[in-house]
């Protein structure tokens, strides 16, 4: 069964990730969806299935499994080279051995990149994010957007994965975004840039969000800032009253669903919006 992601996307960049493995597929597959209108990503989970679904269409960017049954990758990559306007402008191959044949073949097949697993998706997706920029980089906004407001948004968690795909959400949004790596940072930064809203980790080195968010609501030479607390998924019930007994607006719990907090982050920032000065 294939998968189709963004299938209304308005560029002509199409992305094909094939993998014997489903699990694996659909999630690389959502990893690139991330970069939004500008791509339609396609999964497959065999050489057959992949032919069948690009029938008659082009692909920009090819992303195999090495081994396959039935089909292997460097088959696959042939079976679509040889068809006429089916050969790919870009190839990623993905291994489990880097070895010097696997090299070679994928050399002679004019492969571009090789990654030895395990794939890691946001390398993946930077791969990618610099392929669509360079081919369809961003066009200047109109004129009457260029004075709309610039929301800047505070990711305060000290997890690298997790500030990393926030940052992406947010850029992606066209938010303009801080980070910090702890609870003491997190103050610093909030008194010297003055967000429009706050994303709080709760488990944070130095002083946890609960913290933060108790210092934030005392000190009066701040404005109101907008708090949305990131907490694991099994919460207690208790902290999730403490929080919104200290101030917080809003709880998301990881793994973040990106649609989900990012109607709830524009929600905020609209209703901080229209609260009078």
């Amino acid at each position: 069964m294939d998968y189709r992601y963004n299938p209304s996307a308005i560029s002509s960049i199409r992305i094909l990730i094939v993998d014997d493995h489903p699990n694996t597929a659909h999630t690389l597959a959502r990893a690139l969806a991330q970069l939004g209108s500008k791509v339609e990503v396609l999964s497959a989970t065999s050489g057959h299935e992949a032919l069948q679904l690009v029938q008659g269409r082009s692909v920009d960017i090819l992303i195999t499994d090495m081994v396959m049954p039935q089909m292997n990758g460097l088959e696959l990559i042939e079976n679509l080279q040889n068809h006429s306007g089916r050969k790919p402008r870009h190839i990623i191959l993905i291994t489990a051995y880097d070895i010097s044949g696997v090299r070679e073949s994928a050399q002679r097949m004019d492969v571009n990149d090789i990654i030895v697993k395990p794939v890691n998706p946001e390398h993946l997706y930077e791969m990618v994010e610099n392929l669509v920029n360079n081919w369809c980089p961003p066009k200047s906004p109109p004129p009457e957007q260029s004075s709309a407001k610039l929301y800047k948004i505070l990711i305060a968690d000290d997890r690298p994965d997790n500030v990393l795909l926030l940052s992406r959400y947010m850029e992606n949004e066209g938010y303009a975004y801080i980070t910090a790596g702890d609870g003491v940072e997190a103050l610093d930064k909030i008194r010297a840039e003055l967000p429009d809203l706050v994303l709080l980790d709760v488990s944070m080195p130095r002083k946890d969000g609960f913290e933060v968010l108790r210092e934030m609501r005392a000190d009066a030479a701040l404005p109101y800032i907008p708090v949305i607390i990131l907490t694991a998924a099994r919460v207690d019930p208790m902290d999730v009253q403490a929080g919104f007994s200290l101030g917080a607006d809003d709880y998301v719990t990881k793994p973040f669903d990106r649609n989900d907090l990012l109607v709830r982050i524009r929600t905020k920032l609209l209703e901080q919006n229209l609260q009078p000065p």
